[in-house]
């Protein structure tokens, strides 16, 4: 089978299974609507740092429309959009939402077919592409058609899984091929009883049904995980630069001055820096304010301490001939409580990563026996994996055109 036949094969599979149950279509009544609008607002706005703003008249493509609940928060935001869609289906649910939302003016053309097929002259200010790539057997081929239509300038911004982030849903797609063979009615079965926790939060947060999700998550039959390393390649090849990412991959804590490189210049320039991030994608699992509430008295205590270091020495306002004696106690204090601070903290992810491994390993041992029970009992006991995010399958990442 050569390139191009594979490519449309993967293509007709994942279409056929999303012809079942489309997996970006939410019921956007009036209190849906602008309670998804605000959400995608504090994503481009405080998240990716990309001002709603830019939007304004900006023309804007997007590869793989589906059902246009993203494509509606561009538009109302003033783009005028030309969307890519395979899905005849999703197709009229698009038109419906732009014109139940009075928003048909900022709807230029839809493209009813393959991103691979997709050709035009013209040159867009943005373009996007949601959770499409990954779904595709070329994410390369089709990211190089995509920033070909992109202007110098121009943002580009992609949503997908990178191969880090995907891991614990990738193995949920093993254990499933383990105990079905790959049987898709097996799989719409045992999918809800080996993950419910995972269905139930995907579908709380984001407003779909649980048939979406598993049809999504694991009907599929195309999940390419991304590598970070390879979207930043991409990026160079194409004369793009980094920009911006949630969850960000950028380097915790690092200040340097305005006359240096900043975070998305340094990941640009090392790439495998990625490696500080890449863990802590592949084992989200529960909400960050727990560690902080755990951590909440000492951190009380280092800000106490700092405090006192700097009213002692009235560093923050000091005049000459105050005559002050330098006093070593308050800046041990300090650095002493703000070493155990870190050290409880790193501490915490280590033991982390410690129970992480232990249950990946049970798991194995429980799917070498094969019985969807056992299973499905040893991941109920389990603390860290497939708990809370299951990873995180969904990176966004922007990048900037240059001239």
């Amino acid at each position: 089978m050569n390139h191009e036949t594979k490519v449309r094969k993967t293509e007709k599979a994942v279409l056929d299974n999303y012809t079942i149950s489309s997996p970006s279509f939410i019921d956007l009544n009036s209190e849906n609507f602008y309670n998804h609008l605000s959400k995608r607002h504090s994503l481009f706005q405080y998240k990716l740092n990309l001002p709603t703003k830019v939007f304004n008249n900006a023309t804007l493509l997007d590869f793989g429309a589906g059902t246009g609940e993203q494509d509606i928060c561009y538009a109302k935001w003033g783009a005028q959009v030309d969307l890519v869609e395979i899905n005849p289906i999703s197709v009229e649910r698009i038109k419906k939402y732009f014109k139940s939302l009075n928003l048909e003016h900022n709807l230029n053309e839809i493209f009813e077919g393959s991103i691979f097929d997709f050709k035009t002259e013209k040159k867009y200010d943005i373009v996007v592409s949601e959770g499409v790539l990954h779904h595709t057997d070329d994410p390369y081929l089709g990211f190089k058609i995509l920033v070909d239509k992109l202007k110098p300038n121009g943002f580009v911004m992609l949503q997908l899984g990178f191969d880090s982030s995907m891991l614990q849903r990738s193995l949920h797609r093993l254990i499933l091929d383990i105990l079905t063979k790959g049987d898709y009615s097996l799989i719409l079965e045992y999918s809800p009883i080996l993950f419910k926790n995972t269905l139930e939060r995907a579908s709380m947060h984001g407003g779909r049904s649980i048939e979406q999700i598993v049809h999504d998550f694991y009907t599929n039959p195309k999940h390419k995980a991304i590598g970070l390393i390879d979207v930043l390649d991409w990026f160079k090849e194409s004369n793009i630069t980094y920009y911006s990412s949630y969850p960000s991959i950028e380097i915790e804590n690092l200040i340097n001055g305005i006359h240096k490189n900043g975070g998305g210049e340094l990941i640009s320039k090392y790439p495998q820096l990625r490696a500080f991030s890449e863990l802590y994608f592949m084992i989200a699992s529960n909400d960050d304010e727990i560690l902080f509430e755990d951590l909440n008295s000492e951190i009380h205590t280092v800000n106490k301490n700092f405090d006192e270091l700097i009213k002692y020495h009235k560093l923050d306002d000091y005049v000459y001939g105050a005559n002050i004696n330098p006093c070593k106690e308050k800046f041990i204090n300090y650095f002493e409580s703000y070493k155990k601070l870190s050290n409880m903290r790193h501490q915490n992810l280590i033991d982390k990563i410690e129970v992480f491994s232990k249950e990946v390993l049970a798991l194995i041992d429980a799917c070498e026996r094969g019985n969807v029970q056992e299973v499905s009992y040893v991941v109920d006991k389990f603390d860290i994996l497939f708990k809370g995010y299951n990873g995180v399958p969904s990176n966004f990442i922007v990048g900037y055109k240059e001239k």
